[in-house]
């Protein structure tokens, strides 16, 4: 799905919603109909650029390693830390 609709990227926290209580980093995209399609998640234990840089160099690495086109564009929450390490 995500090679097929790269353009919009959502990268998002959800908080406190496992079992682990931890965030959930979520990259969502978006297909021509608008329904919304899971990319990638994981599981962090800190709010920290560092943290969010490690998952989004894994995003990356994805996006290497299947030829999958760069977005256009980029939709994030307000978190400063994620928007540093994404580069936005």
């Amino acid at each position: 799905m995500w090679r097929r609709f790269p353009k919009v990227i959502s990268f998002d926290n959800a908080y406190n919603t496992n079992r682990f209580k931890l965030p959930l980093f979520q990259v969502t995209g978006q297909t021509c109909l608008g329904t919304v399609f899971n990319a990638a998640f994981g599981l962090i234990d800190n709010e920290r650029f560092e943290g969010f840089q490690f998952l989004t160099n894994g995003v990356r690495t994805l996006l290497d390693r299947y030829s999958i086109q760069t977005h256009d564009v980029v939709i994030t929450a307000f978190d400063d830390q994620m928007k540093k390490a994404l580069g936005v």
